[in-house]
């Protein structure tokens, strides 16, 4: 005996029953690929709350959604713990911020644990945001964000912000997994900046912790990270490339940390990450730190920059600072397994601590892997240099740390 085939709105009907059976703590968006579709899911996931955690996610199917309002409104009270917003994936939930100068998530003092992803998100204005972050005291401050499988078009002011007022507490613990930027995406402030939006407050130094994993960040112009408070930054593994020759200006790293504190966190770790400039003012890193650390790990600047103008760029800079008043100081800075493209620079003051040191690295040449020294491979101003390269492919082995 044939067995019997729903017909489509039966189909429909016992996929909905399902759905609503086996999860029904999905707030699914169905009704319109607009705000108001979006803004209804939403609401229900902010006022349906158990204390303070979130009781529903709100998901995106499949489509292209143009919206005109902020997903999470800067006037949601209260704490939120938990809440995700999640697409199909990247390309397959595709996301027009079509505001002009605002910004979509206003997490003001609100959102702990949050999950993004599975999305991609183009900004038609380039005033606009994706996330802002707010820390004040007592107790309102945002943490332990995921962004998953997420990637960003168009042109922003920033995408991450992070900020807060003289008493700010935490914006903190930061993973970003899988992220994607496109060729045309500019950032006219940064990717993400911590700290410094406002105002510049030593308090704002409790901004510290972030990963960033296995991510693709390709821009046309603009600051990809900028830590004006400094911070724990672990990077593992990625690609990160300028759109062409005749883009930029591009930094990944700006570390400026404008004013003093007490740097309770300047710590910089990037492994396995493949850099791809392709001009002279597209900058690896530029930093101004006083203390710390930063180590590069098998990494590599090499990629499209195999050329005879390459020999003259200088794409990672280190600015040293006159802190405490007695002389220079700088971070100690490794590079372990490092390709490099031109020089390294240092620039300020003499440095009485701090120093470089390049274990296994090399550092491009010409097609015939030609030899430099040490001095050539790290150029420096201000008093005398403090380096050590060891078992380096074309730079004999050198020292000049006291």
């Amino acid at each position: 005996m044939p067995v019997p085939v729903p017909t489509a709105e039966e189909f429909s009907r016992l996929s909905a029953r399902v759905t609503a059976v086996e999860r029904p703590w999905e707030l699914v968006v169905t009704e319109g690929f607009n705000s108001d579709a979006v803004d209804a899911a939403m609401a229900r996931a902010l006022s349906d709350r158990r204390g303070s955690a979130a009781q529903y996610a709100v998901v995106l199917p499949p489509g292209e959604y143009h919206l005109t309002r902020p997903v999470i409104p800067a006037s949601t009270t209260g704490r939120l713990e938990g809440l995700s917003l999640r697409g199909y994936g990247r390309r397959t939930t595709f996301v027009n911020w079509e505001a002009s100068g605002r910004t979509l998530i206003s997490a003001v003092k609100l959102l702990r644990f949050f999950t993004v992803s599975g999305m991609t998100v183009r900004s038609a204005n380039a005033a606009n945001g994706f996330a802002d972050l707010w820390s004040t005291s007592p107790g309102s401050f945002n943490e332990g964000w995921t962004v998953s499988d997420m990637e960003f078009q168009g042109p922003w002011t920033r995408v991450f912000g992070l900020d807060g007022d003289s008493t700010a507490n935490l914006n903190s613990e930061m993973l970003f997994d899988g992220v994607f930027t496109s060729t045309d995406s500019a950032f006219s402030d940064a990717f993400l900046r911590s700290g410094g939006i406002s105002g510049t407050h030593n308090q704002q130094n409790q901004f510290v912790n972030y990963w960033v994993r296995d991510c693709c960040l390709t821009l046309s112009s603009g600051t990809v990270f900028r830590f004006d408070r400094g911070g724990s930054i672990r990077v593992a593994r990625g690609s990160w490339s300028a759109a062409s020759a005749a883009s930029g200006p591009i930094t990944w790293f700006s570390m400026p940390l404008t004013n003093p504190n007490n740097r309770a966190a300047t710590q910089l770790s990037v492994r396995d990450v493949r850099f791809e400039p392709k001009a002279a003012n597209h900058l690896v890193i530029d930093c101004r730190w006083a203390g710390g650390s930063v180590t590069f790990e098998d990494c590599s600047d090499l990629a499209s920059a195999q050329n005879n103008a390459a020999r003259s760029w200088n794409l990672h800079r280190y600015h040293g600072t006159d802190f405490w008043g007695s002389g220079g100081s700088m971070p100690t800075v490794r590079y372990r397994q490092h390709q490099a493209v031109g020089h390294h620079l240092y620039s300020g003051p003499a440095v009485t601590r701090g120093n470089v040191v390049y274990d296994g690295c090399y550092f491009w040449r010409g097609t015939g892997g030609q030899t430099t020294t040490a001095t050539e491979a790290l150029r420096w101003t201000g008093g005398a240099p403090r380096y050590r390269f060891t078992d380096c492919d074309n730079v004999p082995n050198a020292t000049n740390i006291p």
